[in-house]
């Protein structure tokens, strides 16, 4: 059994400090150096807006300072990170505020790209209406529609209209569920594959555990899903819908993989950003978003290995 390094993790850390947002500073000190995670709510209340809901870059791939749905499903995922996500948080209170009264929440679902996003710098997938190249075979009600439905089950009483609104939302996505294949045929990068299936699955595992589905049904649901899924180019897509359907635990030989992985890192081995063609690579870092990424994706990464006892700090 493989253990990543104190070596590593100070390398890592070194990264953090030197290139991170001070709201990903708060997470790593509140993971893994007894910080407290009100220190991490302070830092994240600078991407709030009056309304309720988040921007201002939250999700460094689109930097739209305007409330959006997806800004505010991350901030709410931090807060589940940090263990301050329960009803009585003002936070949750502004969330709840937000999208129940949220112009981009329909019958339909939730949109992941709004608007004004087009008006600032962000990904070709936070582009509206949703990806122009096939808005006419896909939704605007798209990746994000399990944690609308999550968010709204766990907060909002049985008999409200929200709550009512949800279910109806519930029956149109698990009817509009075997258009999948239009979309993966349509959609070019693998990044939208996998946001889209994870989104999906997502969505079948909640109505389990709400009691909204069976077990029996979501079983046959599961099913389904993966073999919408066999429409992907990317077998991966499929793989890991599957891996998440059957719990989501990482195996010993993934830790492994992902121990090696995280020591051969680019950014935070000891010769930095070290490369053939620099020039390239500058570009590369221009990019929204393509600094912060792989350091959210390492505090995630090390926080498992810690929950594990893969980490020496």
């Amino acid at each position: 059994m493989k253990t990543l390094g104190k070596d590593h993790f100070l390398c890592m850390r070194q990264w953090v400090y030197l290139f991170a947002r001070h709201l990903d500073i708060a997470r790593w000190r509140c993971a893994f150096e007894n910080g407290s995670p009100e220190e991490v709510v302070e830092a994240l209340k600078v991407y709030q807006n009056p309304d309720g809901g988040f921007g201002h870059g939250l999700e460094p791939d689109n930097l739209n300072p305007h409330s959006s749905p997806v800004q505010t499903f991350m901030a709410w995922g931090i807060l589940k990170e940090i263990g301050c996500s329960g009803k009585e948080q003002p936070m949750v209170r502004d969330m709840m505020r937000y999208l129940e009264g949220c112009e981009y929440v329909t019958e339909k679902g939730c949109y992941w790209s709004i608007p004004s996003n087009n008006e600032y710098p962000c990904q070709l997938w936070y582009h509206f209406p949703h990806r122009p190249r096939f808005q006419d075979v896909w939704p605007p009600e798209a990746y994000c529609n399990a944690s609308l439905v999550e968010f709204v089950l766990h907060y909002f009483d049985r008999e409200s209209p929200f709550y009512q609104k949800a279910l109806r939302i519930i029956d149109y996505r698990l009817s509009f569920m075997p258009q999948l294949p239009v979309f993966l045929k349509a959609a070019e990068h693998s990044i939208e594959h996998a946001i889209e299936a994870d989104d999906w699955q997502r969505l079948i595992r909640i109505l389990e555990e709400y009691g909204i589905k069976s077990r029996e049904e979501c079983e046959r649901l599961n099913a389904a899903l993966l073999e919408l899924l066999t429409a992907s180019p990317f077998p991966w897509v499929r793989e890991d819908v599957a891996r998440k359907i059957r719990g989501g635990e990482y195996s010993e030989e993934e830790l492994d993989a992902m121990i090696d992985r995280l020591c051969r890192g680019r950014e935070w081995n000891p010769e930095g950003l070290r490369c053939s063609d620099p020039e390239k690579r500058i570009n590369e870092l221009e990019t929204v978003g393509a600094l912060w990424w792989p350091i959210n994706d390492l505090i995630g990464d090390l926080r498992r290995l810690k929950a594990a006892g893969r980490l020496e700090m």
